[in-house]
């Protein structure tokens, strides 16, 4: 292992005295916590074999994961720096975006989490 690769990925604690430090720590928080309320409990019930992708522009995203029982878990995302056209439509109850609506285009750097049918 690199030392200075180590290095670089060391923590700097000291930066939660700050207030984007403590704004990244409270993001994160809320982050795992939505993780281990809203989609640990359905990691069990996707159904393997059965997840539908979908992709626009150079960073759209879609993942739909089915689930046992009836039921999708869904990432919707744009993992560019430009907007990229979307032509999709949400399905369920989003539990977590990083943008409020985004009609028909996907924000830059947008991440949205759907559980529904």
């Amino acid at each position: 292992t690199d030392p200075a690769v180590v290095e670089a990925s060391r923590l700097d604690w000291s930066a939660l005295q700050t207030t984007p430090g403590e704004d990244w720590h409270a993001l994160h928080r809320r982050l795992l916590a939505r993780r281990l309320e809203v989609v640990v409990p359905l990691l069990g019930r996707v159904t393997p074999g059965h997840a539908e992708r979908r992709t626009a522009g150079p960073g759209g995203l879609e993942v739909r994961w089915r689930l046992d029982g009836g039921g999708v878990l869904t990432l919707v995302a744009n993992l560019a720096a430009r907007p990229q056209p979307w032509s999709g439509e949400a399905r369920g109850q989003a539990f977590f975006h990083t943008h409020e609506g985004t009609g028909g285009t996907l924000p830059s750097w947008y991440v949205a989490w759907y559980r529904g049918g």
